[in-house]
């Protein structure tokens, strides 16, 4: 069912599900088994793709700790690609952070080169409004010349 949501766009209620299904599960198994850890990573990924990378990279470095002093050798492994996964969020998040950054200084930029465009933002007018205005100002242009 969480699949079938978030496939659908409903981020909220995915995560919810998969929470839930996380809850049951650790109710009678450990960190440390397969399903647990299937588990785990589709939360991760669900909280990844709503943009919630701390909860995702969370859970990564959880099962990779939990996994670190087994003796057998397919739960290092996954420790390790767990691990690896934690990594490749903290990556991610960094990218976003620094792409978001990059948009809030072209918005500072475009507001320091057109004031009016500041005074627009700043009264919530957003380009499609404005774009709508101004087609808007065009056809009553077109309209009282014929």
């Amino acid at each position: 069912l969480a699949a079938v949501a978030e496939a659908r766009g409903r981020l909220d209620e995915a995560i919810e599900l998969r929470e839930s299904s996380l809850t049951l599960i650790s109710e009678s198994t450990e960190v440390t088994h397969p399903e647990m850890r299937a588990a785990m990573d589709l939360l991760a990924g669900s909280y990844m793709t709503k943009g919630n990378h701390d909860l995702a990279e969370h859970l990564y470095s959880q099962v990779s700790l939990e996994l670190q002093g087994s003796r057998m050798e397919e739960r290092l492994e996954a420790g390790q690609m767990m691990a690896k996964r934690a990594e490749e969020v903290r990556r991610l998040r960094d990218l976003a952070l620094l792409e978001q950054e990059e948009v809030e200084a072209e918005k500072r930029r475009a507001m320091e080169n057109n004031p009016s465009l500041a005074e627009d933002m700043h009264l919530g007018r957003t380009r499609e409004h404005l774009g709508a205005l101004l087609q808007e100002q065009s056809s009553y242009s077109l309209a009282g010349r014929r």
